[in-house]
């Protein structure tokens, strides 16, 4: 009786062990609904690109690449239907619907503007403490890291194979 008894207790106990082991996951909406700067290193397909980023309203995007050097300068500019691209004094607005549907930064933005509008996403939690949401918009399925202080860590568009890592988020007043 005894070693039933003992034997009971192990099993217990590797099932709470693994049942803590579990990652949390549930529905949230991840504070993407902010005025923010952040530093992005995104990777597309086989092109690879650094940048600032500005998030200044929904659809309101600013971005300044840092490289590759050919074009370090150039500034791009999102607002409700019009993208305006600048460098070295020459500027050119497009309206968005014009635009290639590969885009990147009408992919990163909508993406981001979308998740931020959205009553709840689903999200799982890694070892770190980090969250996954997961959503989809008109650009495709995403993924939207966040960290602890609900920062923006990063984002993955597997669709179409963008993926930008993000540093130094700054929340503007």
């Amino acid at each position: 009786m005894k070693k039933m008894k003992n034997l009971l207790v192990l099993v217990v106990s590797v099932v709470v062990i693994f049942c803590g082991c579990d990652k949390t996951s549930g529905e949230d909406t991840p504070m993407t609904n902010r005025l923010f700067n952040v530093c992005a290193d995104i990777d597309y397909g086989e092109n690879s690109i650094s940048c600032n980023i500005t998030r200044l309203g929904d659809g309101i995007w600013k971005s300044e690449i840092d490289s590759p050097s050919e074009l370090e300068g150039v500034s791009v500019s999102l607002s409700d239907n019009i993208i305006v691209t600048e460098y070295h004094g020459m500027t050119v607005a497009n309206e968005k619907e014009n635009s290639p549907e590969n885009n990147l930064y009408l992919i990163l933005s909508e993406c981001i503007d979308h998740s931020a509008k959205a009553v709840a996403l689903p999200y799982s939690e890694t070892d770190d403490g980090k969250r996954i949401f997961t959503g989809e918009c008109e650009k495709g399925k995403y993924e939207i890291t966040v960290d602890e202080n609900d920062n923006l860590c990063s984002l993955y568009v597997k669709d179409r194979n963008i993926k930008a890592e993000f540093s130094e988020f700054c929340v503007l007043e």
